[in-house]
């Protein structure tokens, strides 16, 4: 990995394609995206243990917090997290409910549209 990689942690939702399509629009060439897809356990602890090594090793945060999303309860966690170790946190907050706004409190960007952060993200170098 040479150093002008940018290393993205990619947080929210398991079930929908939003990550694959982060990673096609913004490819592989200047961007290390850390999904917890591959983190090859299920573990709840195992699997937060793995993701907040990610975070603390990433650049940008690229968080999706969809309206499908139940909860959106380890995307709070892990914003919460990234943003108290100094992290860029790029929001796509899908939901209207006035309670699932508190991660934006916590973004340096919030979008409400997955289209606009993935253009955000295509302009870091």
């Amino acid at each position: 990995m040479g150093s002008s990689r940018i290393r993205v942690y990619l947080s929210g939702g398991m079930h929908s394609g939003w990550r694959d399509e982060v990673i096609e629009a913004c490819g592989r060439e200047r961007f290390d995206f850390l999904d917890p897809r591959e983190n090859g356990t299920r573990n709840p602890t195992e699997f937060s243990v793995i993701n907040k090594q990610h975070i603390r090793s990433c650049d940008i945060v690229f968080a999706v917090l969809e309206d499908e999303n139940p909860s959106g309860m380890w995307l709070a966690c892990e914003v919460a997290f990234a943003d108290a170790h100094g992290k860029t946190i790029i929001l796509v907050n899908e939901k209207t409910h006035r309670y699932d706004k508190a991660p934006n409190a916590f973004a340096s960007k919030v979008f409400r549209k997955l289209k606009d952060g993935i253009r955000l993200l295509q302009r870091f170098r």
